[in-house]
Order: structure tokens, then C-alpha cells, then sequence
């Protein structure tokens, strides 16, 4: 007897498609990352308990002088750790409190860049492509589109840029 449906393979997805001349950014958003989805959360499921997380706390970040100083130190230090020289972009108004532009190739770099300033800066949220950093840690969205942040197991540093960077931060 033939089956009713045909054989359909199947098998792991195909990969997505990457273009190698795409920018990507990183930079401070002037309103809190964690902030902002639950603020989103709330609006789409308004109960006690999700509001418990954003109702009595502002979003926004501050950015003063002393943040700038430390910014300004990670950068000296990996550019001459791992020669990377990066562009900072300081918009005077916006999203973010500053940007960094970069293409897929310069993502090691940058991603240790991340860590070392949000090590530096505890208290604020960065935003790394599709990624967050936070206190050190890289978080990212629960199975990449819920509006949790868990933290991202599996977004290491390479090898060669942690012996680079090891006792400085």
C-alpha cells in the first residue's frame, strides 16, 4: 500500500544567509534595554507581577564625564592590546549615548570591548548587535524573540583575545 503523504527529508535548517558588507552596531542606549521590554511586557500582558518590574523605576541611563573617562581608558587599552581602533560615533541627540560601527569580522573585537566596559560600568546596559551586556555578563532575548533576557551561554571570547587581555580587566 502506498502512504498517503509523501517522504518529506528532513533535516537541520539551512543556514541564513550572511552578507560580509553589513554594518552592525554597539553602543549605550540612552533607555534601559531590560527596561524597555518589560515595559513591553506589562503593556501586552498587564498583570500585578510583570508590573512589579518597571513601575516605580525610570528607563533612562545616565551618561556623565566619569563614564566617558572610562570609556575612553577600555578603548586606549585594547587598542594596545589588539591594535583595534575603533570609530566612536557621540551623537548629540538619539537612541544612544554612543555608537561603535562594525562589520562582522571586527565581532571578537568588539565583543571584548563590550565586556571590558560593562565590567567597568556595572550599572549600565549595552547593546551589541542582536546581544545585551550587562555587568559582564551577555544576555540575549529567550529563544531569540520572547521579551526575557537570560543570559547567553554561548558567546566567548576567543582564545587569542583573552591571553591578549589577561590582568587588565
Amino acid at each position: 500500500m502506498k502512504r498517503p503523504l509523501p517522504l518529506i527529508p528532513r533535516g537541520p535548517r539551512r543556514p541564513r544567509k550572511r552578507a560580509d558588507g553589513r554594518r552592525l552596531i554597539f553602543g549605550c542606549p540612552r533607555v534601559s534595554p531590560e527596561w524597555e521590554l518589560g515595559m513591553l511586557h506589562v503593556l501586552m500582558k498587564p498583570k500585578p507581577q510583570t508590573r512589579a518590574h518597571v513601575e516605580h523605576r525610570a528607563g533612562e541611563q545616565p551618561w556623565g564625564p566619569a563614564d566617558e573617562r572610562q570609556l575612553t581608558d577600555v578603548l586606549e587599552v585594547l587598542n594596545d592590546r589588539l591594535h583595534a581602533d575603533f570609530v566612536v560615533h557621540r551623537p548629540e541627540r538619539g537612541e544612544y549615548h554612543f555608537l561603535v560601527e562594525y562589520t562582522p569580522a571586527q565581532s571578537p573585537e568588539v565583543l571584548a570591548l563590550a565586556i571590558a566596559l560593562s565590567r567597568r560600568l556595572p550599572a549600565q546596559w549595552f547593546v551589541l548587535d542582536r546581544l545585551f551586556v550587562h555587568a559582564g555578563v551577555v544576555h540575549r532575548r529567550q529563544f531569540g524573540y520572547k521579551l526575557n533576557l537570560v543570559p547567553a551561554s554561548n558567546v566567548h571570547l576567543p582564545r587569542p583575545i583573552r591571553a591578549a587581555l589577561r590582568g587588565v580587566f
